[in-house]
C-alpha cells in the first residue's frame, strides 16, 4: 500500500537552550535595571538641587561604568559574530556578560540601601 501524500518529518527545535537562557540572562538585566532607575532618578534630581556642584560626581559615577559597560558588551557582541555563532547564541552569551552588574547594584540598593 502506498500512501498519496508525503509525509514531514517533525521540525526540529534549534537553539531552545541559548534561547531561553538569553531570555532569562537578559529579563534579569531588564527587572535589575528596572529596580535601580528610581535610585538612580532621586540621586540626579537631588544633586541638581543642591546646586549642581555634585551634580557632574553623580553622573561620572554612574555614567563611566554605564558607558564602559556598553561599549564591552558591543565590543563582545560583535566579536562573536565574526566566529560565526548563532543570533540566540550570541544574545546567550552577550546576556550573561551583561546582567551580573545591574543585578548586584539592585541587590545592593534594597539589601544595603545603597551600593556603597
Amino acid at each position: 500500500m502506498y500512501m498519496t501524500q508525503p509525509t514531514t518529518a517533525p521540525r526540529p527545535r534549534r537553539h531552545l537552550i541559548s534561547k531561553s537562557l538569553a531570555a532569562v540572562f537578559w529579563g534579569t538585566t531588564v527587572l535589575s535595571l528596572y529596580a535601580c532607575a528610581p535610585y538612580m532618578l532621586v540621586l540626579t534630581v537631588w544633586a541638581a538641587a543642591e546646586g549642581g556642584k555634585t551634580l557632574a560626581h553623580v553622573l561620572l559615577l554612574v555614567g563611566r561604568p554605564a558607558a564602559l559597560d556598553a561599549a564591552l558588551v558591543a565590543a563582545v557582541w560583535y566579536s562573536l559574530s565574526f566566529s560565526r555563532l548563532s543570533l540566540p547564541t550570541r544574545s546567550a552569551v552577550v546576556g550573561a556578560l551583561a546582567f551580573p552588574g545591574p543585578l548586584w547594584f539592585a541587590l545592593a540598593f534594597y539589601t544595603r540601601g545603597g551600593a556603597s
